[in-house]
């Protein structure tokens, strides 16, 4: 039942396929009857205790069909089952199989012979070859031609009824066969669902398996799910603060924004402001230079009382140089600017007037030591003009520091002790000067 498997299929299904070509190999060199049949003894041979360990039919079969005669008995090496095969060549040769051959086919034949025997013996037994009983009706016959004559009757008719010997022989061996075959072919199913009992039983092994680990995995899943659950909850209260930060962080964004907003808005402003301040500093810086000018100007000697004179009035009456912010002044301090600078010329020109009668006087004056006592006592013209410029200046002009240097000689002091005419000039100027402080020019600055 196992072993025709084996001679079908060459082993396919119980060795892997490169040990089927190693065979194949043999049976082309060697022969198939020989090379299985070595294959198939050194197989058993060697997995002789297992076989013998076990003690039912249907595990027997199983383990005969199965890959552990290769895999358990010689560890999946196709070299050792080579080896053990080949080392039967001188125990199974193919004398010694057509011998075998030989003597089954004998014996299968004496088989039948004795079994035809048999059968024949029993249908013989069946039959009673005695005289047939006489009737009652029946006459005797007058001869005995007659009487023999009626005997090959009889037997033939009783011939005729029952089947001959060769017949029932073959009818048998026809039935034998029948119940072989049957009986072969349900050995061969059987060996078949043993087969499929054993792929099941394998299917079923493995589905177990398969079932322990799903349910293995099942379980580590739902752990997995229960983990993630609790991620997810943290992850949603980490986002919620999250969220709540945001919103926080946008409104102090807005906030930021609307500072920023008035911030920029400030900072045009003081940059607007910065600009005119600029401005204004760099025209109190041309107006400084200019006062400086002036001052020094003020203070430079000059040639004559005349271009002195002219020098104070353009120092204290001269129209500065107006900012952006003192460019819009109304009609009336236009007016009075411009009639302020037309009296300030009429003085001016009184000034001259005075000066040349004062110059005329002092030309006709005689008495010296008059002159040198006063000229002793008095300060020098430049200071008396420098003060009562300073006091001038400080009623109606721009306010600057008064300038003194009282260790400085006037420029007509000198020149008084060397000429008798720069001593009148001295005297002169300081009367002009006092003439002017109590003149109508110190009232219109007052008014």
């Amino acid at each position: 039942m196992y072993a025709s498997q084996w001679y079908l299929t060459l082993f396919a299904y119980t060795f892997p396929i490169s040990l089927v070509l190693r065979i194949y190999d043999l049976v082309f060199a060697e022969g198939a009857v020989e090379t299985i049949t070595r294959v198939a003894i050194a197989i058993m041979q060697k997995n002789e205790e297992n076989l013998l360990k076990l003690q039912e039919f249907e595990t027997l079969m199983i383990y005969l069909s199965s890959r552990n005669l290769y895999q358990t008995a010689y560890s999946s090496d196709p070299e050792a089952v080579i080896q053990d095969a080949m080392a039967l060549s001188t125990v199974i040769t193919r004398q010694k199989m057509s011998n075998i051959s030989d003597q089954y086919h004998a014996k299968i034949e004496q088989e039948k012979k004795q079994l035809a025997m048999r059968s024949l013996s029993k249908r013989e037994s069946w039959f009673n070859w005695g005289a047939a009983p006489k009737s009652a009706d029946w006459v005797e016959p007058e001869t005995p031609w007659a009487e023999e004559i009626g005997q090959r009757r009889v037997l033939e008719e009783a011939r005729e009824q029952q089947p001959s010997p060769a017949e029932s022989s073959g009818s048998d061996q026809d039935t034998l066969d029948e119940v072989t075959s049957e009986l072969v072919a349900v050995k061969l199913a059987n060996f078949e669902m043993g087969l499929k009992y054993q792929t099941l039983c394998q299917d079923h092994e493995g589905t177990c398996k398969k079932l322990q680990d799903l349910q293995t995995g099942q379980a580590s899943l739902i752990e997995k799910l229960m983990e993630l659950q609790t991620t997810l909850k943290m992850v949603r209260g980490e986002n919620e603060e999250l969220l709540a930060e945001q919103e926080r962080w946008l409104e102090e964004k807005e906030g930021l924004e609307e500072k920023s907003a008035v911030a920029k808005r400030t900072l045009a402003d003081l940059q607007m402001e910065k600009m005119s301040l600029d401005r204004d500093c760099q025209g109190y810086q041309e107006r400084i230079k200019e006062l400086e000018d002036q001052r020094n100007e003020y203070l430079m000697p000059r040639g004559s009382f005349t271009e002195e004179v002219f020098a104070a009035h353009k120092t204290l009456f001269a129209q500065p140089t107006l900012t952006r912010r003192q460019t819009d002044p109304d009609m009336y301090q236009e007016k009075f600017i411009q009639s302020d600078l037309r009296c300030r010329e009429l003085e001016k020109l009184l000034a001259e007037a005075k000066f040349k009668i004062v110059e005329c006087e002092a030309n006709h004056t005689l008495d010296k030591p008059t002159r040198n006592s006063l000229q002793a006592r008095r300060p020098t013209s430049l200071q008396v003009k420098r003060g009562s410029l300073s006091a001038l200046m400080g009623k109606n002009g721009p306010t600057s520091p008064s300038f003194i240097e009282p260790a400085r000689e006037s420029t007509d002091s000198l020149r008084s002790a060397t000429s008798t005419a720069s001593q009148k000039r001295s005297s002169v100027y300081s009367r002009f000067v006092n003439a002017l402080s109590s003149g109508p020019l110190s009232e219109q600055i007052t008014e």
